[in-house]
């Protein structure tokens, strides 16, 4: 379907690409780290009918001590603007080289459910090699290893969504893979998320072509822009797809004044220093290959340093893009005749390949009409010099001048990603997303950001608002039981569709919910449909601040690196009412490990053995990995201009079924250590459980065993018992300080009434 206007999209770049855009006025200290922040940021975006909102990702820790270092599970931070926006769409970035296809599959489909269908995939291989120590590699795989398994990932990923709405089971076998079975998630409101890729190389150029509904582009040139749409277009038509069905998006870093004059002012503030012109002269120099200090910067560089042949014979990194590189490549052989002081200037801003502009917002207007229009792009991707405070001006002054020249819309015409993609939505689309109830849902849109202030954002010691929800931890629990057996609810898979549904169902309890605690790894015939329990937990506990959500996670989809960064959002979002609970997925009456997708063995160790013991070394790595990263390391001291100083950030060095060398990506929460927790069948597993374990979930068959050993169990483990408060179960807790109470599972809200 041909596009009618451009395609918008943002980049939440943490606070801005401005290395001191922390400072501005617009955000608390720690602003990052607040729904609240993400919630407002893409309701100014859905303001300017913005297509889409988007943000990068690692899996590694970037720089600690700048505001980039942001490290958040983007499944998790994305939550946080659902509530707040109705039409506006969701980037996600993920890489098939760290993650397992059958998890990731299950997680990007649920988000989508929950969006209402307006999430997209930025399909990525990570290209920084400081990713391999966090999953026992001895190196990042090299680039053309990377690539041929993000084919094989990008099939299993779509097969596995094909299943979901009805397609056959998947069947996959080999070296990198094993993948058996339906994935149990329901199709979303437009089937699937669309795929989006970020490459221009030739092996990036295939991906795309077959699997991309868009493409991020770096261009540095309008004539290079040009003939790169061309080429993914007809890339798409050699793999049998209409060319409309590729989007052509290209990335433009904007820093925006009220003149011309003030914007260059900015841009002279920010890289004029002298350590910013030596970091240029190094950049250039090792771009080249060749030491450029050595040259007259009042003349040009020798033409034989740009020749397209030298440089065709350059090595190729083996880290980074390609498509990048290329495109600074380019750029500079455009500009070939400037002063090497004043290609510097023209330069600075390109070391990630995509064009800078610098002006005022009706230049930017006029620049964005003349790509679209020569066919140089179908939409642009802006990142901003400061997000909130350029997206503003964006939304109040560049959007009508867009309006005024009649390539943009004046409202939004489709509330899924693929409508804004201008694709028909993929097959057997479903209904179901969070609060199906459209008034309701504008209701909390209205007031969802005032709502979700905390003072705890600017000062983490300060007081929670009122009926929010003490942070949930060992001690807090047994305190409780003190006064009263506990007393938790599992939400079975149909009760947890209606409480997504109609989240105003679920009733807040004293003590809490867990969610995915009869998940079975693959679903038996009529077994109902299931999301994903952590991005569940993310959003009901949002909407609900007076309880507490603990999700239910089975390890052998899951790295542990993945998982503690998940677990460590969580506690963030939620102000420390959650944590994890560790299982096995042959726990509960689930059917084992066939169909979960076995563990990789592609880029991490060798497939995880089901069991206690490897579900107790998890839970070891997550809390060590959470404790690596501590808060202190975030001053956020604005009169002194320290962000942060990366003090006290320790990797860890892991060495059993994972191995493990890496820090954790996320700061720990002010609000505590996050609860873990541990399914068991045999009670005597846990005789070594590790001081990381809180607390353990028994089924009430086990409890006798559980009464029998108990003294022989680490005297800091509690308990919860799983099932039926049979008088055995009473007895038990009556009789015994370390048993807390009951888990009951509903499967229905109406048991809840």
């Amino acid at each position: 379907m041909a596009r009618d206007g451009i395609f918008l999209a943002y980049n939440l770049r943490t606070y801005g690409n401005l290395p001191e855009a922390w400072l501005s006025p617009r955000l608390h200290r720690f602003s990052l780290f607040d729904p609240a922040y993400w919630a407002e940021f893409a309701q100014l975006a859905e303001k300017g009918l913005f297509d889409a909102v988007f943000t990068g990702d690692g899996s590694q820790i970037t720089d600690p001590t700048t505001a980039v270092a942001d490290g958040l599970d983007r499944f998790t931070a994305w939550t946080a603007a659902i509530e707040a926006t109705e039409h506006l769409g969701f980037i996600l970035t993920a890489s098939t080289t760290y993650n397992d296809p059958f998890r990731l599959a299950e997680r990007l489909l649920s988000l989508d459910v929950l969006t209402g269908g307006r999430l997209a995939w930025n399909l990525v291989t990570s290209h920084s090699g400081e990713a391999a120590a966090n999953f026992g590699l001895p190196a990042h795989p090299e680039r053309d290893t990377r690539y041929a398994r993000a084919g094989e990932f990008v099939d299993i990923v779509t097969a596995l969504w094909a299943s979901a709405a009805g397609g056959p089971p998947v069947d996959h076998d080999s070296k990198q893979f094993v993948v058996h079975g339906r994935l149990s998630v329901p199709p979303s409101r437009q089937g699937r998320p669309p795929i989006i890729r970020a490459s221009t190389s030739e092996a990036g150029r295939d991906l795309a072509g077959e699997y991309a509904n868009g493409v991020f582009a770096a261009d540095l040139t309008r004539s290079g822009a040009i003939a790169n749409r061309a080429a993914m277009r007809s890339d798409a038509r050699r793999f049998g797809r209409p060319e409309e069905d590729l989007s052509y998006l290209s990335g433009l870093r904007l820093v925006l004044g009220s003149t011309q004059a003030e914007a260059e002012a900015k841009v002279g503030d920010i890289y004029g220093s002298p350590g910013r012109t030596a970091d240029q002269v190094a950049w250039l120099g090792k771009l080249i290959d060749f030491d450029v200090s050595t040259l007259d910067p009042h003349r040009p560089l020798p033409p034989e340093l740009l020749a397209e042949t030298r440089l065709a014979e350059l090595p190729a990194p083996a880290t980074g893009s390609l498509g990048f590189r290329a495109s600074v490549l380019g750029f500079l052989r455009e500009n070939a005749d400037l002063p090497l002081d004043q290609l510097l200037v023209r330069s600075r801003f390109v070391g990630a390949g995509h064009a800078t502009f610098v002006g005022t917002p009706e230049q930017l207007a006029e620049r964005l009409e003349d790509r679209y229009r020569a066919g140089a792009a179908d939409g642009f991707v802006f990142a901003p010099d400061l997000t909130l405070d350029t997206l503003e001006v964006l939304v109040d002054e560049l959007v009508p001048a867009l309006q005024r020249k009649g390539i943009y819309k004046r409202e939004y015409t489709s509330d899924t990603f693929a409508g804004h993609l201008r694709l028909p939505p993929f097959p057997a689309a479903g209904e179901l997303r969070f609060d199906t109830d459209a008034a309701r849902r504008a209701r909390v849109r209205a007031s969802v950001v005032a709502d979700r202030a905390d003072p705890r954002s600017e000062t983490p010691s300060a007081a929670a608002p009122v009926g929010a929800a003490a942070p949930l931890t060992a001690d807090s629990l047994r305190e409780r039981a003190e006064q009263r057996p506990l007393s938790f609810v599992a939400l079975s898979e149909p009760a947890l569709r209606e409480a997504v549904a109609d989240p105003d169902r679920l009733p807040t309890t004293p003590d809490g919910y867990l969610l995915g605690l009869d998940r079975a790894a693959v679903p038996a015939p009529g077994h109902e449909v299931a999301l994903d329990p952590t991005t569940a937990a993310a959003v009901l506990g949002l909407r609900i601040p007076g309880t507490t959500f603990l999700p239910v996670v089975g390890i052998e989809r899951e790295h542990p690196w993945n998982l503690a960064r998940t677990v460590s959002s969580l506690e963030h979002w939620l102000r420390g009412r959650t944590g994890v609970v560790l299982s096995t997925h042959d726990r509960f009456g689930a059917a084992g490990r066939a169909g979960a997708g076995a563990w990789d063995p592609g880029p991490f160790a060798d497939p995880v053995p089901a069991g206690v013991a490897t579900t107790s070394e998890a839970a070891e790595i997550v809390r060590a990995l959470g404790d690596s990263y501590p808060n202190s390391a975030l001053v956020v001291d604005r009169e002194r201009r320290v962000y942060a100083t990366g003090e006290g950030i320790a990797p860890i060095d892991h060495a059993g079924a994972y191995r493990i060398a890496g820090p954790g990506a996320v700061a720990s929460s002010f609000h505590g250590r996050p609860l873990i927790a541990q399914v068991v069948q045999d009670p005597a597993d846990l005789v070594d459980a590790p001081e990381a374990l809180d607390l353990a979930f028994v089924e009430s068959a086990q409890v006798p065993a559980l009464v029998d050993v108990l003294g022989r169990l680490p005297a800091h483990l509690v308990f919860l018992v799983a099932g039926p408060d049979d008088p055995v179960t009473r007895r038990a807790v009556a009789d015994h300080a370390r048993i807390l109470g009951s888990v009951r599972t509903v499967r229905s809200l109406a048991e809840l009434d």
